[in-house]
């Protein structure tokens, strides 16, 4: 799927000024810096990433998600800010958001570089927007026919899962999800092959009392 071409990535960019000064969004998991590896994903499945790389083999408009992903992030919604590794406006949202379709390759073992990755810029994905762009309230209102309300931050559920997994994901903060992920593997392994070993030492003995057993019992 994705071709011969390279792989297709989305790069969404934020900027003050239309004209320069453009940070990248960087994200957990996907590709973005050439510099950075592509990190283990299993068991976890990244579903943000995920999405964004069926985006950038489409158009936004079939994906109304992404414009309300970009809505988000014009407002700087804790909610999408908290799902990606670096938001280069932690204080303030940019005035302006746009997005660009790279095509990335591998560096190959002959290169002389520390990048993993080349890319190259194939096109504007998304032109760049403002939260006060009426066409894009309109495209969030009318195209896809959602309420401006629907957009903001839905009210917390007050079930037990959910307040359980609230207190979870505050206690863990901004640890790195990987290491956190491999932390629990490792030790869901250690207590399983602990059990195992306790449950075969305990088989062991017990046949080593049989055999006392037995033992004594012909003795007698």
């Amino acid at each position: 799927m994705t071709g011969v071409e390279g792989r297709p990535e989305i790069i969404i960019e934020g900027s003050n000024d239309v004209n320069s000064g453009w940070k990248e969004y960087e994200f957990y998991y996907k590709p973005g810096s050439p510099t950075e590896s592509p990190p283990i994903v299993a068991p976890h499945q990244p579903r943000l990433d995920w999405q964004m790389w069926f985006a950038a083999l489409d158009e936004y408009k079939n994906h109304p998600w992404f414009i309300n992903l970009i809505w988000r992030l014009l407002h700087n919604r804790k909610s999408i800010v908290s799902l990606l590794e670096k938001n280069p406006f932690p204080d303030e949202p940019p005035i302006f958001i746009r997005a660009k379709l790279y095509h990335y390759h591998f560096t190959g073992w002959s290169e002389e570089t520390e990048n993993w990755w080349t890319r190259k810029e194939v096109k504007t994905y998304l032109p760049a927007v403002a939260k006060n762009v009426s066409s894009l309230k309109e495209f969030l209102l009318h195209t896809i026919g959602m309420h401006y309300r629907i957009v903001e931050d839905a009210p917390d559920e007050k079930d037990a899962l959910s307040t359980t997994l609230r207190a979870i994901r505050a206690f863990l903060g901004d640890a790195p999800p990987m290491p956190l992920l491999m932390s629990i593997f490792t030790a869901a392994v250690l207590l399983l092959s602990t059990r195992y070993i306790a449950a075969a030492v305990q088989r062991d003995e017990r046949g080593k009392k049989r055999k006392a057993d037995k033992t004594k019992t012909k003795g007698d």
